[in-house]
């Protein structure tokens, strides 16, 4: 362990003499190419989720956290960020989807997805957004939002109704 540990910091040494050596352009050159590597590691957060993520027996929430902890590999401190929300939630709501849904998430092609970024904005549900994305932006009917997201009408209309007071007040 000694001898691993003294060759480290002879290889440490050996690299800073061969840094020494080189130019200003050099090492910005490598600097440059470091950074470029570093980025391309880091992961690309998502923008969109698809809609059929709702159609399951999940919460919005839920569904939510379960998608982008198991497709993205995100973290719950990550995910957090991302939607607005406490990261003791966002574990609590991973556990009972977990629970609920073992399975991981048949995406398949997503034929609709919403942008992640409404999710944020804490004054309404996450399903409040959803339909509402999906009446006014995506301009589908009810009637299609119900089979979307295998909810009732009654279900759909409140959360729409609701969104449309939370908006206009």
């Amino acid at each position: 362990m000694v001898w691993e540990k003294e060759k480290g910091e002879n290889r440490v040494k050996e690299l800073q003499k061969e840094i020494a050596k080189l130019s200003a352009e050099e090492l910005k050159r490598i600097h440059s190419h470091i950074q470029s590597e570093l980025t391309k590691k880091q992961p690309k957060l998502p923008e969109h989720i698809p809609v059929s993520i709702f159609s399951t027996r999940l919460s919005p929430a839920e569904a939510v956290v379960k998608y982008l902890k198991e497709h993205h590999a995100m973290t719950f401190s990550e995910i957090a960020k991302l939607i607005n929300r406490d990261q003791r939630g966002i574990w609590g709501s991973y556990a009972r989807a977990r629970r609920k849904h073992p399975d991981s998430f048949d995406i398949g092609f997503a034929t609709h997805t919403i942008p992640i970024s409404c999710l944020n904005d804490r004054s309404r549900s996450i399903l409040e957004h959803v339909v509402t994305h999906l009446k006014d932006e995506k301009g589908l009917k009810p009637a299609e939002i119900c089979s979307l997201l295998n909810k009732k009408t009654s279900t759909i209309w409140t959360a729409y109704q609701r969104s449309r007071r939370k908006l206009n007040a």
